[in-house]
């Protein structure tokens, strides 16, 4: 192994990697203070270094579950301002509308994404406890941190 190798530090790549996983790898280096080279770098070691694999594969779902966690309590919020807000606009203004059916628009999205959240949290569930005599999928079984 060599020098680089011992000093590697796993927590700083695999929190890197898992944030670049989720929110690009922009705000990952911006966030950790390196480089993009150097994500690339820490992705190329995933192949080999089940180590690191693992500890992204942690820090994923841990941050996927605190996103999921927030963006309920969230939506909540702004759809109740949005009820609030469309009592008190004028039904006949076709702006008022407008600006309803726009809202409409952006709450059934998030109602979208909260579902595909669930399933992904679902899924990351399944992954990492399979029920007794399940076949795993190739997903499942072939799965490894972006």
């Amino acid at each position: 192994m060599s020098k680089a190798g011992k000093n590697f530090d796993y927590e700083r790549a695999s929190r890197a990697l898992a944030v670049a996983a989720l929110e690009g790898d922009e705000t990952a280096a911006q966030r950790e203070n390196l480089s993009v080279r150097t994500l690339r770098r820490y992705r190329a070691r995933l192949e080999e270094d089940s180590t690191l694999a693992e500890l992204v594969r942690q820090k994923k779902a841990r941050l996927e579950s605190e996103w999921a966690n927030e963006i309920a309590p969230t939506l909540r919020a702004a759809l109740q301002f949005l009820r609030r807000a469309a009592g008190k606009l004028d039904p006949s203004d076709p702006e008022a509308v407008h600006a309803v059916a726009g809202a409409f628009k952006l709450v059934n999205e998030g109602h979208q994404t909260m579902k595909v959240i669930d399933a992904r949290l679902a899924e990351l569930h399944r992954q990492d406890h399979p029920v007794a005599g399940e076949v795993a999928t190739e997903n499942a079984s072939n799965r490894a941190p972006n």
